[in-house]
């Protein structure tokens, strides 16, 4: 048999063999060139050229040459420049198969072009013949070199060149491996290097596969459809060892060390771009596929990133930056009868320096130097609508890590966060749980933007045993610690707390109805059950700014330690707490008790020292014009409040509270106004509901007040304190009830003083004891006032009255004695310009007033008073003041003075310091006004003694002109200051009638004077050394009067005068008469009688009473002065030396 076989084959091939050789030597090779054109054209109904076909017999080949194939409009489809084909008979006949040695292919080109119809124009080469039956083929070497494929798909147009394909041992038959090697280029960049072995019966492949610059954006824009995006950029390298394998309906897939290399990535959309110029991921993949199955599953996963970039320019621009990202992952995937599940062993990723940043309202920005994310046993699941996942433990890490957000910026050096967590959704229902979680950080710190000094800094924080449960509505934490923390805040100069807008979208829009619908939801839920069993906050600081205040007030509470244990938020639950906290350096205060949240109440023991007052100080500057220079506050006693639903706080608090050591100045004069050493409030209850405030005892340890009663006699605390001026528009409230029940002062001084008197006062008041009673805001309450104390140490003071503020009346009764005044002398040149060089004053005032109606009377006794230097004042009162005092002062040396007031309050034109002024001014002006009355009054005289009076023609004083002489001098000898003027007159009409005869007797003289003269020669000899004879007196008077009235007189034949028809009459009597009244009045004979009569005054005061000569002047004698009657007076003054 089989030899009969043999033999048949060889026949057999010994015919084919001749039979081919005929046929190719002869018409095989053009027949087979036009069936080929033919068959070519009917099959794809396109033109198709053939250049050549050879065939050779042996071995039995083909080859066409110059073989295309075009479109329908006349374009080049396909072509190759040299086909190859060389079948082995023998192998084909022993295998049942057609086999082939060699089959090439050389320049092959083929253009693939998508249609507008999203069709490729090879869809119709050929009749959608299906035939699933494999062909039995074998191929020893296959080859295809310069191979070149252009696609097209418009716009789009890509060249692979050159294709170079080699498969050795390809076989169709079941089990049949052959090896590939295809290597291929983009003609935009980029290379396929693919080596392996594979089957095709069943589905088999193992091998490598190397991609190498392949522009990403071209690879996608081949592969992807045209409505997909393709807005990448890159290149991607890629290489992998794998294993692949279709068998019974099963496909699988493992890659060993796969690599993607993406280089230069980019993804740019018209909003956002992606991008790193590296990336890659390395991983061991396995996949397995069967019917409504498949898994998934990587091991060795590593992804790395570097400087990788995303931003997205919407309206709330968001951009993420990171140097490098890596992940590394074990994880799977698989999926059966519609369930999912994913697993993860252990997941890491890993950043560095990443930034995160969103624009728009929030803000958002994020950094971290690092950042690690861990999960371990992570599980995840579905089936139907149900969602499971769990993580036995996640865990976050960050290095250096700062957030942004709004108008904050958070910062820690370290942050971890830690926990398992398990949820569960269903369609209607979200379950979230998470068991045992941790959150630690250091130096964690809150900054505002662009700040660069924190506002929160907590060295170490820490949140242990956190359980939280969504669906019950429950968190529970095992302790909150914080360590070591800095806390700064402020009220802005418009009184906004500083935090108020750290947290706030600027232009935040409500949106009402999801409002609405948040609140429905909320009043329907059940509230959340939080507790915390410690919390614990130790070595905190805090430091609050006031800035609403024109110099910022500054408050400092360090150390802080606060502990609350057993924290519950259920109704009625007390809770521990203590709070210890020291306050701007001396202060500390502490609080002691239980608390309840809800309501919110609390029970304490509050205990506060040493609070320093001076930095309150702006405070004070609202309401007064005073520095805090020095004052500590304490309280000692028990706080208790509630704020109960729908109603006021209610506010119990009782304490002694004592501030010592309190000191505050005048900031105009720079002077301690109100002090004292220690003030201690015993008893001091406070009911805030009730708005009582109840005291038993103040007691003020040497207190000091600056008291000063103006020239308005309003009191120099309304210079310090301040009023608002302004309308209140504010509806009248309850006022509040007050009651203390006693003051008492120990040691107390003051200084003070009254300018509302004429002769301003001031005084030292020291030792003052005493105090008030019965104070109250009782309608009807009166105060009892008594202190007593001294002044200067050495004048005794006392206060002694009544006053009730709100009736408005008052009896008060102030009493200084023995007051040196040489101690209040700056006073006295402010007022009069004169320093004090001696006296003592005493001074009673008493205020009464009832019903509106001021009785008050002001009584001042000064006793030796002597004025020292005249200083330049312009701002004194113009009196003589040294007259004044002068005249005042009775023989013992005591002024005293009284000016009583009496007025009513409530008359607009009332103003008591007026009164007051104008009283004592107008006093004194009438004593400087009439000086010697005053002085008369002082010697119990009412003769006027300011003129002396003189009988006409002489300078003779009478007794009475003596006695009052005589009187004057006593007052000026008591009165050394006092100068006297003495002006002497002559009155004309009085003084020269009774001085004609003595004037006519020395022109009578005159002219015997002549005579002598001319009987002497040249001896000249005056009137007034003439002594004139009687009979000389006769003869030349009768010479005169024959002289000046021929008519009347004569002398007789014997010489004799005689008168002309005047008998009976003396002639020397008429003559005298009739010269008398031709002599005219002599001013010097006139102005010299009123000088004797100032001597004759001078010389009777000091000559024969004794005034020293230095206090009495004589001044330029007058005639005819103004005077009001016809007394013949000497005119005298007075004025202080």
């Amino acid at each position: 048999m089989i030899n009969q076989r043999l033999y048949a084959n060889v026949i057999i091939a010994l015919l084919m063999v001749g039979s081919l050789s005929a046929l190719m030597i002869y018409s095989l090779p053009m027949l087979l060139k036009s069936k080929i054109i033919t068959l070519v054209q009917q099959e794809t109904g396109r033109k198709a050229t053939l250049a050549n076909v050879q065939f050779t017999l042996l071995p039995l080949s083909m080859r066409l040459q110059n073989f295309a194939i075009q479109e329908t409009d006349g374009k080049s489809f396909a072509s190759v420049d040299s086909f190859y084909m060389q079948v082995n008979i023998l192998q084909s006949l022993k295998q049942s198969a057609l086999a082939i040695d060699n089959l090439a292919l050389i320049n092959p080109v083929v253009h693939l072009v998508k249609l507008k119809n999203g069709q490729f124009n090879v869809d119709t080469l050929f009749n959608n013949q299906q035939n699933n039956t494999v062909f039995p083929v074998s191929i020893t070497n296959l080859s295809l070199s310069k191979g070149k494929l252009v696609w097209e798909d418009a716009p789009i147009k890509e060249t692979i060149q050159p294709i170079n394909l080699t498969i050795n041992n390809f076989s169709t038959a079941v089990n049949g491996k052959y090896q590939l090697k295809l290597q291929l280029s983009l003609e935009s960049g980029g290379q396929l290097n693919w080596q392996g072995e594979l089957g095709v019966n069943p589905f088999f492949s193992t091998g490598h596969i190397q991609l190498n610059n392949l522009k990403l954006q071209r690879l996608l824009t081949l592969v992807l459809p045209a409505s997909m995006p393709s807005n990448f950029s890159g290149y991607e390298l890629f290489n992998t060892d794998y294993k692949a394998s279709y068998t019974d309906k099963q496909f699988s897939f493992a890659a060993d060390k796969a690599k993607l290399e993406l280089r230069d990535f980019k993804y740019a959309e018209k909003d956002f771009v992606v991008k790193t110029p590296s990336f890659t991921h390395e991983t061991d993949i396995k996949i397995t596929y069967a019917k409504d199955s498949w898994l998934f599953a990587a091991n060795k996963s590593k992804i790395n990133l570097r400087n990788f970039e995303f931003s997205e320019q919407s309206a709330n621009k968001t951009v993420i930056k990171t140097p490098s990202l890596s992940h590394e992952t074990d994880f799977k995937i698989s999926y059966a009868h519609n369930d999912w599940q994913f697993a993860v062993n252990k997941s890491k990723i890993a950043t560095n320096n990443i930034q995160l940043s969103v624009a728009g309202q929030t803000n958002l920005a994020i950094k971290a130097a690092k950042l690690n994310h861990e999960v371990n046993d992570y599980k995840a699941k579905t089936s139907k609508h149900n969602w499971h996942m769990s993580a036995n433990n996640t865990k976050i890490d960050t290095h250096d890590f700062e957030l942004g957000y709004l108008n904050t910026r958070f910062k820690t050096p370290a942050i971890v966060l830690e926990t398992g967590i398990e949820t569960h959704f269903t369609n209607d229902k979200v379950s979230v749980t998470t068991t045992q979680g941790k959150l630690s950080g250091s130096h964690v710190q809150l900054f505002e933007t662009n700040q660069d000094k924190s506002l929160v800094n907590v060295a170490n924080l820490a949140l242990n045993g956190v359980d939280f449960n969504l669906n019950n509505q429950s968190l529970a934490l095992e302790s909150v610690l914080a360590d070591s923390a800095d806390l700064r805040s402020w009220l802005t100069p418009k009184g906004e707390f500083n935090y108020q807008n750290l947290f706030t979208a600027p232009q935040a829009k409500a949106n009402i109805t999801p409002t609405a619908k948040l609140k429905s939801i909320e009043s329907k839920s059940t509230p959340w059950a939080i507790k915390i069993n410690h919390i614990a906050l130790t070595n905190f600081g805090a430091t609050f700014e006031d800035r609403t205040q024109k110099k910022p007030v500054t408050v400092t509470l360090k150390p802080i330690d606060f502990k609350l244990t057993a924290y519950n938020n259920k109704t009625g639950v007390k809770m521990p707490i203590q709070l210890n906290a020291g306050i701007n350096k001396t202060g500390s205060i502490q609080l002691i008790g239980d608390t309840t949240f809800e309501p919110f109440s609390a029970q304490l023991a509050v205990d506060t020292k040493a609070i320093e007052l001076e930095p309150f100080q702006p405070y004070l500057e609202k309401i007064a014009h005073l520095d805090i220079i020095d004052g500590q506050l304490a309280t000692h006693g028990k706080l208790a409040f509630s704020v109960p639903d729908n109603k006021p706080l209610d506010l119990k608090f009782t304490s002694d509270v004592s501030i010592n050591n309190f000191i505050t100045r005048d900031q105009k004069r720079h002077r301690d106004f109100i002090r004292w050493e220690s003030l201690t409030l015993k008893a001091f209850v406070v009911d805030l509901r009730k708005d009582s405030y109840i005291a038993d005892t103040l007691v003020m340890n040497k207190p000091y007040a600056k008291v000063t009663i103006k020239k308005d006699k309003t009191i120099n605390f309304s210079d310090i304190f301040i009023t608002d001026s302004s309308p209140s528009k504010a509806p009248a409230q309850h006022a509040p009830y007050f009651q203390l029940n006693k003051v008492q002062i120990i040691d107390g001084s003051s200084d003070f003083a009254d300018r509302s008197l004429i002769l301003p006062f001031a005084a030292q008041i020291k030792s003052l004891d005493g105090g008030a009673s019965d104070i109250s805001s009782d309608s009807k309450s009166t105060i009892k006032v008594s202190l007593k104390g001294n002044a200067y140490d050495l004048a005794p003071v006392d206060i002694d009255g009544s006053v009730s503020p709100y009736l408005g009346n008052y009896d008060l009764t102030v009493n200084f004695k023995g007051m040196p005044m040489p101690l209040i002398s700056p006073y006295m040149v402010e007022f009069a310009g004169y320093k004090v060089e001696k006296g003592k004053m005493s001074l009673k005032l008493k205020y009464k007033v009832v019903d509106g109606e001021l009785t008050a009377s002001n009584n001042i006794l000064i006793d030796q008073l002597e004025l020292g230097e005249k200083v330049d004042n312009p701002k004194a009162v113009s009196l003589p003041l040294e007259m004044a005092v002068a005249l005042l002062k009775d023989s013992d040396g005591i002024i005293s003075i009284d000016v009583p007031i009496t007025g009513r309050l409530d008359d607009p034109q009332f103003d008591i310091g007026a009164l007051i002024s104008d009283a004592l001014v107008n006093a004194i002006s009438k004593v400087v006004a009439s000086p010697f009355r005053a002085l008369a009054s002082l010697a119990d005289s009412d003769a006027d003694i300011s003129t002396i009076q003189f009988n006409a023609g002489n300078a003779v004083l009478d007794k009475a002109q003596i006695k009052k002489l005589t009187t004057l001098a006593k007052l000026l000898k008591e009165r050394s200051v006092l100068i006297l003027d003495i002006k002497g007159t002559a009155f004309k009409t009085q003084d020269w009638p009774a001085m004609k005869e003595a004037a006519l007797y020395d022109v009578i003289k005159k002219m015997r004077a002549d005579e002598i003269n001319k009987q002497q020669g040249n001896k000249k000899t005056g009137a007034d050394n003439v002594e004139l004879s009687d009979s000389d007196y006769k003869r030349l008077l009768a010479d005169l009067f024959i002289e000046k009235f021929p008519q009347l007189a004569k002398k007789s034949l014997f010489g004799k005068p005689e008168l002309i028809e005047a008998e009976g009459l003396d002639f020397y009597e008429v003559a005298k008469q009739r010269l008398s009244v031709t002599l005219k009045g002599e001013q010097p004979r006139l102005k010299a009688l009123a000088a004797r009569r100032a001597t004759a005054i001078a010389n009777y005061l000091v000559l024969q009473n004794g005034v020293p000569n230095a206090q009495i002047f004589i001044l330029d004698p007058v005639v005819d002065p103004q005077r009001d009657n016809n007394e013949i007076a000497t005119i005298l003054s007075l004025k202080a030396n």
